[in-house]
């Protein structure tokens, strides 16, 4: 049996197919640009092109890993699918943008702060159906249904629908909305990989449950990659969660051991988020964030023995474990944030 708990770097043919496919998504994304919005204008046509190929591609990636450990080789069409995944996927994140008012993405300005929320909103739509029409007739109903949960995720963010009256209720509701808002992607993925394949090694609910539990790891980790240079002594710059006020995991709990269960309003909580040398105190000066990098490697463990328990043993299987935990597990130190790192070695839960 091959150990699935310790990292390895032997499969160099995998992360070669690996990086071959997803140059191979991002031509092909390029190609739909060309075709689809070059009537537009080249300003436009380019602005668009850096959103839709600057992701990580981490569902496509996640998606062509488990369809090779399960002995699909037909490239071509991971390829188309991965292309329309990312499209529809990218396509939602130009509304997130809107709605969160975001002047970046990637390390480059959105697509809303340069174009409007008018022509934004058009070509969300537009991309959106192009991905759905790549998709072959079976899958597409499964991704019209990602796109629909994303969206209810969307709404009970927007809503606060949180219940903070304990750590525990607090990790529910927020589990909740990540398996909505960055889970139905991922189930998505998953299932496109193993659609007709799987031959009994997998069904629908233990794909649902390993994508709910990358997505919990992802957006907690996403949480702390947006804490985690302001964290640092000197650094001035107020991370955009704070800014704008979301129901990030972190500061749902820093909330929490300020405020107790006490819910507030928007105007409310937008005022503590502001007072950010509190809200900084906190939570350097508590154990919020070994909480969170407990969750993190919690849900990780649970993918990786899942994948011990359940997956074909070959090295393409061996790579996708591998690939959640420097994916996932290590996502947090991605901006090099000393202070994160100093608090992962002092938690108890690694993997």
């Amino acid at each position: 049996m091959l150990n699935y708990k310790k990292a390895t770097t032997d499969h160099a043919d995998q992360h070669r197919d690996l990086v071959e496919f997803i140059n191979r998504v991002k031509d092909y994304i390029k190609t739909i640009m060309d075709i689809s919005v070059s009537a537009y204008g080249h300003e436009m046509k380019e602005t668009l092109t850096n959103h839709y190929i600057s992701g990580k591609c981490v569902r496509p990636q996640a998606m062509f890993l488990l369809a090779r450990a399960l002995g699909n080789e037909n490239i071509d069409d991971l390829v188309k699918v991965g292309a329309a995944l990312e499209l529809v996927h990218r396509s939602t994140l130009l509304v997130d943008d809107i709605v969160d008012h975001s002047a970046n993405r990637n390390l480059q300005p959105t697509v809303y702060s340069k174009l409007g929320i008018a022509k934004t909103t058009l070509i969300s739509h537009l991309l959106t159906a192009k991905g759905l029409s790549l998709c072959p007739g079976p899958l597409t109903v499964d991704l019209l249904k990602s796109i629909k949960e994303v969206n209810i995720g969307q709404l009970a963010e927007l809503a606060w629908d949180y219940d903070l009256s304990s750590y525990e209720t607090i990790f529910q509701c927020y589990k909740k909305v990540a398996c909505l808002k960055s889970g139905s992607f991922g189930r998505f993925a998953l299932v496109a990989a193993f659609n007709g394949k799987a031959d009994g090694c997998l069904n629908s609910i233990q794909t649902e449950i390993i994508a709910h539990h990358l997505a919990i790891a992802y957006q907690i980790a996403n949480d702390l990659s947006d804490l985690a240079l302001w964290l640092m002594e000197g650094s001035e710059k107020i991370p955009s969660d704070v800014v704008n006020g979301a129901p990030s995991y972190p500061l749902l709990l820093a909330w929490f051991a300020t405020n107790q269960n006490k819910m507030g309003n928007d105007k409310e909580r937008l005022k503590w988020y502001e007072s950010e040398n509190n809200l900084r105190s906190v939570l350097q000066n508590s154990d919020i964030i070994e909480k969170c990098i407990g969750k993190i490697n919690w849900a990780i463990k649970f993918v990786i023995e899942d994948i011990e328990r359940h997956w074909p043993c070959n090295a393409y299987s061996q790579t996708f474990a591998d690939f959640c935990k420097s994916k996932w597990l290590n996502a947090y130190l991605g901006r090099g944030s000393c202070f994160i790192k100093q608090k992962r070695h002092s938690c108890k839960e690694e993997i």
